[in-house]
């Protein structure tokens, strides 16, 4: 696996990529994680593709926004870095904030965008959307240290109900330092998304797409009315919550290798 920087218009934004050849797969994270989130998806994947796992601005090594930004904004900071590396045809999989991203990115962009992958339903409605945008808050620096406390703490709490699998020491440990790379400015992710008409991006989406959500992720209760909202969308369950990726590899690179390899025999 290698890393690497892109210049863009807002700053630079980081990446890890594996592969040389083959189609090329763009990786988006959740909040307030970064591209490490990938690194055990992208060391599962077979050879063949080319696998970049960008960290949105403001987060991992990636430059922030002078201020607050919109979806729109992350998306053209994200797409930008794409075609500076050379890439004008890709696939994209996204999870929670990534899949938000991901979803503008594909409404708008549809000349490139091979597919859409998501884990997490976002289709929750507007009145949905206010509330949570109305609970997101501020994740100021202490002066006594407490926000290392908070950053430990929202890690095992980021999904709605206790899971059969909380994370590990190690995974825990990754996530909280990527909150705290991230903090203060962290919640900013969230106003971006919740303040998305994530619907109407959904409905503008051309390509091939795929939900994936587990049972026991906080976004959950969004994944049937996400999939109504795109009838010809491909949907699958998940064990678990929030870590799929890190806790349930192998089904999700085997759902993901499977809706990449009927598009090829479509």
């Amino acid at each position: 696996m290698r890393k690497g920087y892109v210049d863009g218009s807002t700053g630079q934004v980081h990446y890890r990529w594996v592969g040389e050849d083959g189609p090329v797969v763009v990786l988006l994270h959740q909040t307030a994680s970064s591209s490490r989130m990938y690194e055990r998806f992208m060391a599962a994947m077979p050879s063949g593709y080319r696998l970049i796992a960008l960290d949105t601005p403001g987060f991992g090594a990636s430059d922030p926004y002078a201020a607050q930004p919109s979806t729109a904004q992350l998306v053209a900071a994200l797409a930008e870095a794409v075609a500076a590396l050379g890439h004008d045809r890709y696939h994209l999989l996204g999870h929670h904030t990534g899949a938000a991203l991901a979803c503008e990115w594909a409404a708008g962009h549809g000349e490139a965008v091979r597919s859409l992958a998501m884990i997490g339903g976002l289709a929750m409605g507007a009145e949905a959307r206010a509330n949570w945008l109305a609970g997101v808050s501020d994740a100021p620096l202490s002066a006594d240290g407490a926000h290392l406390l908070r950053a430990w703490e929202r890690v095992a709490g980021i999904d709605a109900v206790p899971v059969a699998s909380p994370p590990d020491v190690d995974l825990r440990h990754r996530e909280a330092v990527d909150v705290l790379i991230a903090s203060p400015r962290w919640p900013e992710a969230y106003r971006a998304v919740f303040s998305q008409d994530f619907e109407a991006h959904l409905e503008r989406v051309g390509c091939p797409a795929l939900l994936m959500s587990g049972t026991e992720d906080i976004l959950w209760p969004y994944f049937e009315a996400t999939a109504a909202s795109k009838p010809d969308m491909r949907t699958d369950v998940l064990p678990g919550g929030a870590y799929a990726l890190d806790q349930h590899t192998e089904a999700v690179v085997t759902i993901y290798l499977d809706f990449l390899t009927g598009l090829r025999t479509a």
